[in-house]
């Protein structure tokens, strides 16, 4: 008798021993997971959902298992967990033979930016807990959180009257057929207006002025230059948050727009730049550089992005929209405007900075308190 309890202990020992085996062995086997955004494109303050799947392509079940990634900073999920870093999620899941579990993992925008998950984890042991089993699942998905432009009421500034003011002007350009007189040149004028009998003359680079005519070109200039790097990053937010207003109006009312910064792009680490154009789809690519500015990352200071952005293209109102009004850009902005440049100023000032701003004609002065 006891020959036999031995023997059958052994066999189920045995039998044990081959099922941890075969199960570390084929445990990950035909398991597909995948890890995807319900959409792709959000507003700051929206909700979205994370919806994750794990399919089991046969009969060995997934007993039990721990399914992990990394949740982007200020995407979030649950009530109780903090947002301001990356963080691991962990949810336990059981997937029996060919079955597939989907689930839905509802969380808040908090936060304007551009965010993606690319692998997943699952952590598995044996029915014993004698081994630990792990495996990687690399994939792609990507989240452009736009800013949320209902926020720029606090201003206290009429920016639809703004834009309705430029759709009237309709955005005055120099006509090459309505000669004017003839003015000092300006380093944003192109060489093909310069007068050379006139330069000839008066030993000065002198240029052909001209008339307007009407155009329906916007480029937005946005600066995110600062004083210091004490500046309050939420004015730099609201800089965006302005630009996006701008943005989306204007292309409603069907006028080409177009977007220089001297802010980061986050993916390509080159300087924001998207040529004018018209349409949804414009929109669409113009937000979606909004979400990847990294705001307290500039490329270099927005002077050189003027000369280097504005030259020979006189074709097109622009509108700046800075917070930083140093007498550097002061001076900028005046050659640009002396040059017969069509710009708008929307300047941003914290109201408790004592900073001295000398107002410009062209300037609109939107004061906050942060």
């Amino acid at each position: 008798m006891i020959l036999y309890i031995v023997v059958f202990a052994i066999i189920i020992a045995l039998l044990v021993n081959w099922m941890i085996h075969a199960y570390r062995k084929s445990w990950s086997k035909r398991i597909d997971l995948n890890i995807e955004f319900g959409k792709d494109t959000l507003f700051e303050g929206e909700n979205g959902e994370l919806i994750q799947t794990v399919v089991n392509r046969k009969f060995l079940p997934l007993w039990w298992a721990d399914l992990r990634f990394c949740v982007p900073k200020f995407l979030k999920f649950d009530a109780g967990v903090s947002i301001g870093y990356d963080y691991y999620r962990k949810d336990t899941i059981s997937v029996l033979s060919y079955e597939m579990v989907k689930k839905s993992l509802p969380f808040t925008a908090v936060k304007r930016g551009y965010y993606t998950i690319k692998k997943a984890e699952l952590l598995s042991s044996d029915m014993l807990l004698q081994y630990m089993f792990i495996k990687e699942y690399p994939f792609f998905t990507e989240l452009y959180v736009f800013p949320e432009i209902k926020s720029i009421r606090k201003f206290k500034v009429d920016f639809r009257k703004i834009v309705g003011e430029i759709i009237t002007k309709r955005h005055i350009i120099e006509d090459p057929f309505e000669f004017r007189n003839i003015r000092n040149y300006y380093p944003f004028d192109s060489l093909k207006t310069v007068n050379w009998n006139a330069s000839a003359k008066t030993g000065e680079i002198m240029v052909n002025h001209y008339n307007y005519t009407s155009s329906q070109e916007i480029i937005i200039l946005l600066n995110l230059d600062g004083y210091n790097i004490w500046d309050k990053q939420e004015i730099r937010e609201d800089l965006i948050r302005i630009a996006a207003y701008f943005t989306r109006s204007l292309i409603i009312n069907g006028i080409p727009v177009g977007l220089v910064s001297n802010g980061c792009d986050s993916v390509t680490g080159e300087e924001i730049f998207a040529p004018c154009k018209n349409g949804s789809n414009q929109e669409l690519q113009i937000f979606k550089l909004f979400a990847r500015i990294t705001a307290d990352s500039i490329t270099r200071p927005f002077t050189q992005v003027i000369d280097d952005k504005i030259i020979n293209h006189n074709n097109s109102h622009y509108i700046l929209i800075s917070y930083y009004a140093g007498e550097d850009l002061q001076a900028k902005v005046h050659e640009v405007v002396a040059g017969g440049y069509s710009l708008q100023w929307l300047l941003i000032k914290d109201r408790v900075d004592n900073i001295a701003i000398k107002k410009q004609k062209n300037m609109i002065i939107c004061e906050v308190e942060y």
